[in-house]
């Protein structure tokens, strides 16, 4: 199983411990996982007594639900014992320092996520533009990047972090990000990403 796959299932899991009952499409929905391995995710998880049918048939129109065994923790990763991986995404990765840094600063530029976090420009940029994109970012000041180079040199725009929902940093997926704190996508706006150009 892909690191991405993990990273889903980890995903499913958290939305499980903050919903005490739901359903395999409500699931699927909710963290972006195809529904055939949501349902596969699931019924694996009812057999190894992770999780319990709670009701309605399992046909068109009443689909299944489920709930959480109490105090079980199933075993995420290769070789993990129960809970690793969810424990194990709590270390800082590049995005979790640079979210860190926005919430202490509350304004910033690509450039001092560099410095404070330990990333590269391109990265910085990319999560920048994610944000932007997603509602979780404004810019403050933004640097033209059609002029010419001479006329921007030493520029660079500034943000601020205007929606600050919690400890852990958004997760980007194909559609929006992924809210580890509400547990909800935020999706991407048309449009707010392709004219947010970081400079």
């Amino acid at each position: 199983m892909t690191e991405e796959q993990n990273n889903k299932r980890a995903d499913a899991w958290r939305f499980i411990q903050a919903h005490p009952q739901f359903t395999v499409p409500e699931l699927s929905n909710a963290i972006e996982m195809d529904l055939e391995q949501c349902r596969t995710t699931v019924n694996r998880w009812v057999k190894q007594n992770y999780l319990r049918h709670i009701g309605s048939p399992g046909v068109p129109g009443r689909p299944k639900r489920f709930a959480m065994v109490p105090g079980s923790q199933p075993r995420i990763g290769k070789g993990g014992n129960p809970g690793d991986l969810i424990r194990n995404q709590k270390t800082k990765t590049g995005r979790q320092k640079m979210w860190n840094s926005m919430k202490i600063s509350r304004v910033f530029t690509a450039d001092s996520l560099c410095i404070t976090a330990g990333v590269c420009k391109k990265t910085a940029d990319e999560f920048i533009r994610k944000l932007v994109a997603a509602g979780y970012v404004s810019a403050v000041k933004r640097v033209d990047t059609r002029k010419p180079n001479d006329e921007v040199k030493g520029q660079s725009s500034s943000y601020r972090l205007t929606r600050d929902t919690g400890r852990m940093s958004p997760i980007v997926r194909k559609t929006g990000c992924w809210d580890q704190n509400e547990l909800v996508l935020y999706p991407f706006t048309k449009g707010a990403g392709d004219e947010q150009r970081v400079a």
